[in-house]
């Protein structure tokens, strides 16, 4: 027991050696209490669509991989925060996908300019927590975020991009006046980078025929498409 014990804090320390940056919060056993270790370089997302990595990576760089913290919902189930939008996308070489995807703040103070330069790579993306424009956040301040680059079998995908296409938040309309909806930071080069990405899928519906996220559990009308 000594010598594994002495293996495990070797490996750790090598671990805390050769990694810098943020921390994460790890348990070496049931009983032990979490531990904070620095890493600057966690393992490469898993779950995410094609091209969306890139995407992330030419708006934010490293920094904004290494921030991304879900993709497929835990167990591929419907969560209280979320519904289904991290619901399973589709498959590439049998791997599951999923276009949404969300990443930390990692600065409150440039988080809007964090969204905006994700915008203009054509993903759908909304700041989420208190006083937000894009809505509160049920599981914490972060940017909630859709690839429109791939195909999708998720039908709520579909949906909260054609809600950012309509400027909207992308969030349950339930028993909330559609002037709400809005998120008044999206802009208009913004909604045309992301429609410009969506469009490039030959698989895609026309964007008219897609039905925003706010309206699923309303008897509304659709708003009048697109032009």
């Amino acid at each position: 027991m000594i010598l594994l014990g002495a293996a495990l804090a070797v490996a750790i320390a090598v671990a805390v050696s050769s990694h810098s940056g943020r921390r994460h919060r790890i348990a070496v056993s049931r009983s032990a209490p979490f531990i904070e270790l620095p890493w600057s370089r966690p393992p490469p997302p898993v779950g995410m669509a094609p091209g969306a990595e890139d995407a992330v990576r030419r708006a934010l760089g490293e920094d904004g991989i290494d921030r991304i913290t879900q993709t497929i919902s835990p167990g591929n189930l419907v969560s209280m925060e979320s519904g289904g939008t991290h619901l399973i996308s589709g498959t590439i070489d049998g791997q599951p996908y999923a276009l949404a995807f969300d990443l930390y703040i990692a600065d409150p103070a440039t988080a809007g300019d964090d969204v905006r330069r994700l915008r203009l790579q054509g993903i759908a993306a909304w700041q989420r927590g208190p006083g937000s424009p894009g809505g509160e956040a049920g599981n914490g301040p972060h940017i909630h975020c859709v690839w429109p680059g791939a195909k999708t079998m998720n039908g709520q995908n579909l949906e909260q991009i054609s809600s950012f296409i309509h400027g909207y938040r992308g969030l349950s309309g339930r028993g909330i006046s559609a002037a709400a909806w809005k998120d008044i930071s999206i802009q208009s080069d913004e909604i045309a980078a992301v429609r410009k990405v969506y469009g490039a899928v030959p698989a895609h519906r026309p964007v008219r025929a897609l039905t925003p996220y706010e309206m699923r559990h309303r008897g509304r009308r659709i708003p009048p498409p697109l032009t």
